[in-house]
C-alpha cells in the first residue's frame, strides 16, 4: 500500500505552516505572517516539485473537477491573508 494521493500537497502545506509558526515564536509574529503569506504562493510549485522527485505524475487530469476549486482558492486566499493581517495588526 502506497502513500495517499494527497500526501505531497499536505506535506508541503504542513511544512510551510510549521516553519511559519517557528519563525513567529523565534523571531516575531509579523515575520511569521510574512513567511506564510509569501510561502503559500509556493505551495503549488513546491507540490509539483515534490511529485516529480517522488517519480509521480504532476499533471492534473482534464476530468478532475477540483481544478476549478484550486483556481478559486488561489485567487481568494491572498485576499483573505491581507484581511487577516490587517485585523491582527490593528
Amino acid at each position: 500500500m502506497g502513500l495517499p494521493r494527497g500526501f505531497p500537497g499536505q506535506l508541503v502545506s504542513g511544512l510551510l505552516w510549521i516553519i511559519s509558526a517557528a519563525i513567529s515564536v523565534l523571531s516575531s509574529p509579523l515575520h511569521g505572517m510574512l513567511f506564510l503569506f509569501f510561502g503559500c504562493m509556493g505551495i503549488f510549485p513546491l507540490t509539483q516539485l515534490t511529485l516529480r522527485i517522488m517519480g509521480r505524475s504532476a499533471r492534473v487530469g482534464s476530468g478532475n473537477g477540483l481544478w476549478a476549486l484550486g483556481a478559486q482558492v488561489a485567487f481568494t486566499v491572498p485576499i483573505n491573508f491581507l484581511l487577516v493581517g490587517a485585523v491582527i495588526l490593528y
